[in-house]
């Protein structure tokens, strides 16, 4: 019966085969998923349009401003996002997306005048 050992067959492997497998000395760093709930990932489309879509409807809004909640200014994590229309929308959740910015679902709340609507991200 042979017997072949792991360290006989690495032996066996002639030099220029190994080195063609190792890394070549630069590191490629993994990209860190996006949070898609990161302030920071609206905060640079204030003035942005998105499309907001939910199964009964499909509308267009303005992002208007990113704004801090009480207590926690500039966090990533807890913030408002206040959105603008000239269609009139009721209550619900909407997947809102654009161009190179993949769907997000937000819960919007219209305001008072029936144009504006609100999307609060509280994550302690």
């Amino acid at each position: 019966m042979v017997l072949i050992s792991r360290r006989r067959v690495l032996q066996s492997v002639p030099a220029a085969a190994v080195a063609v497998a190792l890394p070549t000395g630069t590191a490629v760093a993994a990209k860190a998923p996006v949070d898609p709930l990161a302030r920071s990932r609206w905060a640079g489309l204030v003035g942005s349009s998105f499309t907001a879509r939910s199964a009964t409807s499909t509308w267009s809004a303005r992002l208007a401003a990113v704004e801090d909640l009480s207590g926690s200014p500039g966090s990533d994590r807890r913030y408002a996002l206040r959105f603008t229309s000239t269609t009139a929308s009721p209550e619900g959740t909407y997947g809102l997306s654009r161009p190179g910015f993949a769907a997000t679902p937000l819960h919007l709340v219209p305001g008072h005048g029936g144009t504006t609507w609100t999307a609060v991200v509280n994550r302690l």
